[in-house]
């Protein structure tokens, strides 16, 4: 053989090798992936509530047609909660804008803004806590 071939011959051989094992591992990778997901309970509710009962595969789809029109009318509520609760923090502002100085005004519109702003960073004591000192219930005691 021809010593300038056997050099190239060797490469090309060496590329195929390795992407043929690339191919094929990726292949058994991926069916091993899907399979995992398949085994894997749900996420939010349904796969609380699956984990809770350890329910079987087949009960998992009957799970899920219950689950699902209920997680839709607790999401309608949270969002009527949540506008009802702004609802009342902007009387109550309005309530207190008389009897507030301007720099405390935009204070309490500025905090009030914030809290509407929906969830944020968690924090160790929930969406919008602890982050920063000062701020927050309970500012200036326990000092």
């Amino acid at each position: 053989m021809n010593n300038k071939l056997k050099p190239i011959l060797l490469l090309s051989l060496t590329l195929l090798l390795g992407a043929a094992i690339g191919f094929f591992g990726a292949g058994f990778w991926l069916r091993g992936r899907a399979a995992q997901r398949q085994a894997r309970p749900a996420d939010g509710l349904q796969g609380h509530i699956e984990q809770i009962v350890q329910a079987r595969p087949e009960q998992r789809e009957a799970i899920r047609r219950q689950v699902e029109p209920f997680s839709i009318g607790m999401d309608s509520l949270r969002a009527t909660h949540q506008r009802q609760v702004k609802e009342r923090f902007e009387t109550l502002y309005d309530s207190l804008e008389p009897v507030l100085e301007p720099p405390q005004r935009e204070l309490l519109r500025a905090r009030l803004d914030r809290l509407h702003q929906g969830p944020g960073p968690r924090g160790p004591h929930g969406p919008g806590r602890g982050q920063g000192r000062g701020q927050g219930h309970g500012q200036g005691r326990h000092r």
